[in-house]
């Protein structure tokens, strides 16, 4: 990871990210250009998307972290494509579809520790979405 990438809060959530990719991947170099992919995503969004707005909490025992997009079809797309790839991971869903093409879906998915990872996700039409991921910091270990 280069320099001009280690900003105080990627770093501050790097070891957790790791966790959470470390269950996908099994090399250590893949987990790596992973979260690198990933904040030089989340970097370039930031920057030339004005239409997303990212919420991180943390308290004691808790890890929130949120994210809405509003009218951004093909970002929304990318990420109903990764939410129905954790859907295959749950142990529980939820879904509600309302009128005026809502759609609301939640995960409980198992994680480290016998802890739930809880994943919400609620989409307004083709181009918005409210997406978040909570649960105790031991889950995602």
């Amino acid at each position: 990871m280069n320099e001009d990438a280690k900003t105080p809060v990627f770093l501050s959530h790097h070891a957790l990210l790791g966790a959470v990719a470390r269950r996908y991947l099994i090399h250590k170099e893949d987990v790596e250009d992973a979260l690198q992919e990933l904040f030089i995503r989340a970097r370039e969004n930031r920057r030339t998307n004005p239409q997303a707005k990212v919420s991180i909490i943390n308290s004691t025992g808790n890890y929130f972290r949120g994210i809405s997009v509003a009218n951004d079809p093909a970002l929304v797309k990318e990420i109903e494509k990764k939410v129905e790839e954790d859907k295959k991971l749950a142990s529980n869903t939820v879904e509600e579809y309302s009128a005026g093409n809502i759609y609301t879906q939640i995960l409980n998915i198992p994680g480290s520790n016998n802890k739930m990872i809880n994943i919400g996700y609620t989409r307004t039409g083709a181009g918005s979405i409210e997406l978040f991921v909570s649960g105790p910091p031991d889950a995602f270990k």
